[in-house]
């Protein structure tokens, strides 16, 4: 038999009654839509991206434009008893948390949308566009879309391969012309072999599609090669193409910096025979 003691103990403890489960609703409705609004967000913004060949500074503020409202209409939800008890410290804590919670869901959309749509991107708008290996299907679906007349496979001929047969096939029947060349994201390429992928992709009709496995790494190359040489850009703008945006990511997979390596050299050389060529009166 329980003591006065315990019993009043017993009695004084709290219970989730119906008020505090209608509290809790809301709560966790809101949680959930301000997630996937914010994840659908970054999948749109991807797929926005890839076709109309944004830049990082306008892909940032395009994300910052809804991340920062969204956590700060989020943050207007919370209960003024329960953010007023808060100390300063914990409220900054509180902001900054949540503004990377919800730049990661927005991330998180974004890789998804990257994976789906096969990280097809535009380098130059109705003239070169670069991707990762496609199907049948979408390979066909991107001809029809941007009217490709060229395609410049990075992984080299594959005739005992499935994957080759098919997009050989479905170039052919697009009456789309196909190149190949054989290289790898983790070496070094030889200055002649980038005097190739710079030749291919200038004589090659346009528009030319760039692809390598995953579209991150040798299509990175071959864009930011097509983006200097043959369209004249700057070496720091046409290095952007290999970028984190684009799926470049040497802190996590070292090996691939050969492709930011052989890129430097290839600037190098131009200049360098440029140069020699002004003194020489060439």
């Amino acid at each position: 038999m329980d003591s006065p003691d315990s019993t009043a103990i017993h009695l004084d403890q709290p219970t989730k009654g119906p008020d505090q489960a209608r509290k809790t609703g809301p709560w966790l409705a809101s949680s959930i839509v301000i997630t996937l609004s914010l994840f659908c967000f970054g999948w749109l913004a991807e797929a926005v991206r890839n076709r109309n060949g944004f830049n990082f500074q306008s892909s940032f503020f395009l994300g910052a434009s809804v991340v920062v409202p969204t956590w700060l209409t989020a943050l207007s939800l919370i209960r003024r008893k329960t953010w007023a008890a808060l100390n300063v410290k914990r409220k900054l804590l509180a902001f900054i948390s949540g503004l990377f919670a919800s730049s990661a869901v927005v991330l998180a959309g974004y890789v998804t949308g990257d994976l789906v749509h096969d990280n097809l991107r535009v380098v130059v708008p109705g003239q070169a566009y670069r991707a990762g290996q496609m199907t049948s299907d979408a390979l066909a679906e991107t001809i029809r879309t941007y009217g490709l007349k060229s395609i410049l496979n990075l992984r080299g001929s594959n005739v005992s391969h499935l994957w080759y047969q098919n997009e050989i096939q479905t170039a052919a029947k697009f009456n789309v012309q196909h190149y190949d060349l054989g290289i790898s994201a983790g070496q070094e390429l030889e200055q002649q072999e980038m005097n190739q992928i710079s030749a291919i992709l200038r004589n090659a009709p346009k528009p030319i599609l760039i692809h390598c496995y995953g579209g991150a790494d040798r299509s990175g190359l071959a864009s930011a090669i097509y983006l200097y040489a043959i369209v004249g850009r700057p070496a720091e703008k046409a290095a952007g193409e290999l970028s984190v945006w684009n799926g470049h990511v040497p802190m996590l997979r070292p090996w691939v910096s050969a492709m930011d390596n052989s890129f430097s050299r290839y600037v190098s050389n131009r200049v360098a025979q440029a140069e020699h060529e002004l003194q020489h009166g060439k």
